[in-house]
């Protein structure tokens, strides 16, 4: 067995986008969230943070 150093997701390993989109679909489904599309938007949003005007519709139902 391998010894692993260096969890992924610590900063010494961090997360992959697409690790990140897999993990918020996941949760997101696990809290019974039904509408994924506006999961995908807001998800989307947050890689776009830095640009947006104003934080409000970053909820999702």
């Amino acid at each position: 067995m391998e010894r692993v150093e260096v969890v992924k997701g610590d900063p010494g390993s961090p997360l992959t986008r697409e690790d990140l989109k897999s993990k918020v679909t996941l949760l997101s489904k696990h809290g019974k969230l039904t509408d994924m599309e506006a999961v995908h938007r807001t998800t989307e949003r947050v890689w776009r943070l830095e640009g947006e005007q104003d934080a409000r519709g970053f909820a999702c139902s």
